[in-house]
C-alpha cells in the first residue's frame, strides 16, 4: 500500500511541475516586432515651363508675355503680347496666329486663335507685335506664360509680295486717360497715289529698356484719300493698372491700309 501511495505522489509532483512551466492563456504570446521595408521618399519633379519651339522661318519670337489684372468692372482681363523680329532679308507678312496663355506652372488658361499683328508687314530687322486682350474666368492675376506651336506660327508668317504701305504719322501726343489707361492722338497723311480704304493706326508702347507694355490701335471711320491728311485718337483701359504715361519712354506708331 505504501508503494502505491509513493507512486501516486510521484505522479502528482510531475503533473504539478509540468503545469507550472505552461503559458497562461491570458498572457500574450511573445512575437517579433513588425518591421516594414523602408520606403523611398516620393520624388516629385518641380513644375517647369515647357521650352518654346525653335522658329522655322526667317523670324524670331523675341518676346512673349501675358498679364492678368482686375479692372474696374471686377473682371480679370488678360493682355497678351508677342514680339516677332524679321531676321531674314525680305519683308514678311504677319498673318493671324494662335497663342496659348498659361499660369506660371503650365496650367492652360486660354487658347487665343487668330490673333492679329501690328503692323501686318515688317521689313528685314523690323519688329511686329501680336496683341490681344480678353477676359478669363479665373482669379489668377499677375504674370502669365505664353506658348505657341512653331510649325503653326511659321505657316502664319509668310514672305510678303512687296513692302508694306506706311502713312506718315506726326504730332503724336500721349497722356493718361481720366478713365484709366492712356490716350494717344496725332495726325496721319497719305503720301501715296492710292486711296486708303481701311486705315489702321497702331502704337506700341515701350519702356526705357524697350520692353513692350501694350498696344493701342484704331481703324479710321472713313477712307484716307491720296494726298489727304487727318487726325486720329485712340485709347486703352486694358493696360496693367500700374502703367502710366510717365512709364512709357517710346511710342512706335504705324499707320497703314489693312490687307483684305
Amino acid at each position: 500500500m505504501k508503494r502505491i501511495f509513493a507512486v501516486l505522489l510521484a505522479l502528482s509532483l510531475l503533473l504539478l511541475a509540468a503545469c507550472s512551466k505552461g503559458v497562461s492563456p491570458t498572457e500574450p504570446s511573445p512575437t517579433e516586432p513588425a518591421t516594414e521595408a523602408p520606403t523611398e521618399p516620393s520624388q516629385t519633379e518641380p513644375a517647369t515651363e515647357p521650352s518654346q519651339p525653335e522658329e522655322k522661318g526667317p523670324f524670331t519670337v523675341t518676346y512673349a508675355h501675358a498679364q492678368a489684372d482686375t479692372h474696374g468692372s471686377g473682371e480679370v482681363w488678360v493682355q497678351l503680347l508677342a514680339e516677332v523680329t524679321n531676321t531674314g532679308s525680305e519683308p514678311l507678312t504677319l498673318g493671324a496666329a494662335d497663342w496659348t496663355v498659361c499660369t506660371p506652372d503650365g496650367t492652360e488658361l486660354a487658347v487665343r486663335k487668330g490673333v492679329s499683328a501690328y503692323p501686318q508687314t515688317i521689313e528685314p530687322g523690323e519688329k511686329g507685335w501680336y496683341y490681344d486682350e480678353f477676359t478669363v474666368d479665373t482669379a489668377q492675376t499677375g504674370e502669365l506664360a505664353v506658348q505657341y506651336d512653331g510649325d503653326a506660327l511659321a505657316a502664319s508668317i509668310r514672305a510678303a509680295e512687296q513692302s508694306g504701305v506706311r502713312y506718315a504719322v506726326s504730332d503724336v501726343n500721349l497722356k493718361d486717360s481720366v478713365y484709366g489707361g492712356v490716350e494717344l492722338t496725332g495726325r496721319i497723311r497719305n503720301d501715296t497715289a492710292e486711296r486708303g480704304s481701311l486705315v489702321c493706326v497702331a502704337a506700341v508702347l515701350l519702356d526705357e529698356s524697350e520692353k513692350p507694355l501694350g498696344v493701342v490701335y484704331t481703324v479710321l471711320g472713313s477712307p484716307l484719300e491720296a494726298g489727304a491728311e487727318t487726325t486720329f485718337g485712340m485709347s486703352s483701359e486694358m493696360l496693367p493698372p500700374e502703367v502710366k504715361s510717365a512709364d512709357i519712354a517710346q511710342v512706335e506708331t504705324f499707320a497703314y491700309p489693312l490687307a483684305e
